[in-house]
């Protein structure tokens, strides 16, 4: 019998200590020292007791909604109307208590049972400097209607286009998208509709450079061209004492954009990959095969005609063809962004680039754009500032043809049509024996989607170059140049096709290039002031305008074959050429002044005078004044509602 080689040890209870093997002498002091642990930290767990107390403004009112949490957790409670609450915490807690347009206080609770807050006016609310037309002002001197969008609600939301990102962020502004094709055109509506024949668009200013929005026929829009992510804040504009500063332009309000710069200090990186999913729209509900069938039977025993053989028994058929669901389908869409901000105490910088790839819902449509963009500020002397703003981009569009034209045409497809039929080629129409149709078809537009090439590219650059002179504390002179140069080729192709009965016998070929100038110098004297109670904001500016536009379209037919998408391949004898070009100027004179009391009563008044080539003969110059002033309700003494934080009449 083979020995154990490792013998069992057998330990009695009443072996000495000294006797009981090493693991075990471990485990029993790990245990009394978790034992220890738990009843000091049991012991030294601090005691919590109810805290009430008042949050109150600087007038003793109190403060409905304060909120009151206990520093570094996510406990905490809010006060009821009259500014009252109660809060369980231990002497060690800090209470933070913060509240829109307050300045935050963290206080310790110690051994009190009472506490009571007084909030402080955030006077920086009060001073914030936001851009109005032509300069700055401080908020609480703006008495129009004027709405701010911040970069941090932008970046809330996908955004291929910057008017996407005003959507449900002002007031009083409707967005629609004309057409579903991804880049395509977007009308913006400020305050409703002012003109049943002309634009009802905004102007929009980039940085000093003005463009007039607008949705060309093909439904492609011009404002694609710029990337959202660049923005730091957007302005709109919609008063008429507001937007009376720009004259004639302004008619439908404006929309201020002003890009990010860079900020001093070490070098900030940022990138950002971004997919999204873009799913098809829900589909109207149609007949299926089977229906379709029971109906043209129906109307065939009424009206007379030989029911067709494929539809003798209707419960054999299928679903036949959903053109819907040809149609549309999920889509993607990614985007690659990326910054570089810094700088010296002395330059500044911002640069940045972007990729935006998107795939269209629709068929046969996209959209790509490809930006980059450069914004300097050099503070060359104590008494000199100057800054640059370069921006290009270049887009690229599928557009569906007719888009509007091809969903309806799907809506009407029969369910009995294939998109395509037994040998490859694109299903039809049907006729009779008497070549008469079978029933209402159009051109399927599967295949239309498929063999048309309707493609938009446009370049833009945008630039300014603008010099700051600090003449006297608070009087600045500003003189910036402004351009935009933007270029536009489309192609258009229908080849030669048959589906079922619907055919088309020649091609056509048209090429269209477009380029627009616009240049804007503006010269700027600006004087800002505090005297006791008195703020007075002054602004006069001188500004040249001028711009042109040329474009040249080129058209031919009779293609021999569907391959080879150039003009030179077509009958010279069914070709035709159009075009035009155009210019205009413009000379402006414009002042405003602001005045505040006591941050209290505001007063603003402003004139602007235009001289533009588009006026009349005899009447070249138009007018533009306009006053506006507001009372600041809440600053008086006797208005005691602490549920506004700013009324204003």
């Amino acid at each position: 019998m083979m020995k154990n080689k490792y013998p069992d040890k057998v330990y009695s209870s009443n072996n000495p200590v000294g006797k009981t093997p090493v693991t075990w002498r471990v485990m029993a002091m790990l245990l009394a020292i978790i034992l220890m642990q738990v009843t000091s930290g049991l012991a030294q767990a601090p005691a919590r007791h109810p805290v009430s107390g008042k949050v109150t403004s600087p007038d003793g009112q109190g403060l409905p909604g304060v909120s009151i949490i206990i520093k570094g957790t996510t406990n905490g409670v809010a006060s009821d109307v009259e500014g009252n609450y109660t809060i369980e915490a231990a002497n060690t807690d800090v209470l933070v208590v913060s509240y829109i347009g307050f300045v935050t206080q963290e206080v310790t609770v110690g051994a009190r049972t009472q506490l009571n807050v007084a909030l402080k006016e955030d006077q920086k609310v009060l001073n914030e400097v936001v851009v109005t037309g032509y300069g700055e002002l401080r908020r609480v001197d703006v008495p129009g209607a004027q709405t701010t969008i911040s970069s941090k609600a932008i970046e809330k939301t996908v955004n291929t286009t910057i008017e996407q990102a005003i959507q449900g962020r002002a007031p009083g502004v409707y967005i629609t998208q004309n057409t579903g094709a991804p880049g395509g055109g977007i009308s913006v509506n400020i305050r409703g509709v002012n003109s049943i024949n002309g634009s009802n668009e905004p102007l929009y200013v980039i940085d000093g450079v003005q463009i007039q929005g607008s949705v060309s026929p093909s439904g492609s829009n011009p404002l694609s061209t710029l990337n959202p992510s660049d923005i730091e804040s957007m302005e709109v504009l919609q008063g008429p004492s507001a937007t009376a500063i720009y004259g004639s332009k302004a008619t439908n309000g404006v929309v201020i954009v002003t890009t990010k710069r860079g900020k001093s200090g070490e070098v900030r990186v940022n990138y950002t990959y971004l997919y999204s999913l873009q799913t098809a729209p829900k589909s109207l509900d149609v007949m299926s095969l089977q229906q379709y069938a029971q109906m043209e039977n129906e109307y065939k025993a009424i009206a007379g005609g030989t029911v067709r053989e494929e539809f003798l028994d209707p419960s054999l058929l299928g679903e036949g063809t959903n053109w819907q669901k040809e149609l549309f389908t999920d889509a993607g869409m990614q985007k690659h962004q990326v910054s570089l901000s810094g700088g010296s105490d002395k330059t500044t910088y911002y640069l940045s680039g972007e990729n935006l790839n998107q795939e269209g819902i629709a068929l046969g449509s996209g959209f790509n754009r490809s930006s980059v963009r450069l914004n300097l500020d050099n503070q060359a002397r104590k008494w000199l500032t100057l800054g640059a703003n370069l921006s290009f981009s270049q887009t690229d569009e599928k557009l569906s043809t007719n888009q509007n034209s091809i969903i309806t045409s799907a809506i009407q497809m029969g369910p009995q049509i294939a998109v395509r039929n037994l040998n490859g080629s694109y299903g039809g129409g049907t006729v009779t024996a008497t070549n008469t149709a079978e029933q209402f078809a159009p051109a399927n537009p599967i295949g239309l989607a498929n063999i048309t090439t309707n493609e938009l590219t446009r370049r833009q650059f945008l630039g300014g170059l603008n010099t700051t002179f600090h003449i006297l504390p608070g009087l600045d002179f500003r003189s910036s140049f402004n351009t935009t140069i933007s270029y536009s080729n489309s192609t258009y192709y229908l080849p030669t096709y048959q589906f079922g009965y619907q055919k088309n016998e020649n091609a056509t070929l048209s090429n269209t290039d477009g380029i627009n100038t616009f240049w804007s110098w503006n010269q700027m004297l600006q004087y800002d002031k505090q005297i006791g109670k008195h703020h007075i904001n002054a602004m006069f500016t001188h500004e040249s305008q001028e711009y042109a536009w040329k474009n040249i379209t080129a058209q031919r037919q009779g293609f021999t074959t569907n391959e080879v998408i150039d003009l030179n391949a077509g009958d010279l004898n069914q070709s035709s050429t159009a075009g035009g070009q155009g210019t205009g100027a413009m000379e402006s004179y414009l002042g405003r002044i602001n005045y505040n009391y006591a941050d209290r009563y505001i007063l603003q008044a402003s004139f602007r005078t235009d001289g533009s080539s588009n006026f009349g003969a005899g009447n070249k110059w138009g007018y533009f004044p306009a006053l506006s002033a507001a009372w600041r309700v809440t600053e008086e003494p006797f208005f005691n509602v602490p549920f506004f934080s700013d009324l204003r009449l």
